[in-house]
């Protein structure tokens, strides 16, 4: 049966495994500028070639007309 002691060490090297995944994640890509791929608007940020109306379509976010 596990004590206190056990379940914290379980607990910590959870953590410890976390955090190492999230410094191993591959960095997200840099936004640029310019024309949305999807509906071509031209916006100053572009992630993947999309803009955030397009990457996000729910909740709807408004257009910039």
């Amino acid at each position: 049966m596990a004590d206190q002691v056990d379940d914290a060490s379980e607990i910590e090297q959870a953590h410890i495994d976390r955090a190492l995944a999230e410094v191993r994640r591959e960095p997200f890509e840099a936004w640029v500028s310019g024309k949305c791929e999807e509906c071509g608007d031209e916006t100053p940020r572009l992630v993947e070639g999309k803009c955030a109306p397009c990457r996000e379509p729910w909740p709807p976010l408004p257009r910039r007309y």
